[in-house]
């Protein structure tokens, strides 16, 4: 069971956390999710190192499940699926990903407070 948990883990859900860090980086996603006009500004650095760690953390979560054969298959599958998944999510929704971007903001404007959660 711990296993499962694992794998689940470190195949879906670090790969998409690490990937909507790394799109938060990119002006039009940013745009995309905040909107062409606002003066949110996000610690780029910060999430630069948390969307690298994420995907970082799953590899080697899956090199100390798996073996490095099994590993070398499974984590650019994650990989995809994480890329695939924001993508989706920057076409259909791509306001749901400003819960994520909440603990990046470097400043927030007075007139923004209410537009960022």
């Amino acid at each position: 069971m711990v296993d499962f948990v694992a794998h689940i883990f470190a195949l879906i859900l670090l790969p998409i956390l690490g990937c909507i860090f790394l799109c938060l980086v990119q002006r039009k996603p940013r745009e995309a999710v905040f909107g062409r006009r606002t003066k949110i500004k996000l610690r780029h650095n910060a999430l630069l190192f948390a969307g690298y760690g994420c995907l970082a953390l799953s590899a080697i979560i899956f090199l100390q499940i798996e073996t490095l054969e099994f590993t070398a298959l499974l984590w650019p599958l994650g990989l995809a699926l994480g890329a695939g998944a924001v993508a989706m999510l920057l076409t259909y929704r791509p306001h749901g990903l400003r819960i994520f971007a909440r603990p990046f903001i470097a400043t927030l404007p007075e007139g923004e407070r209410d537009h960022a959660s």
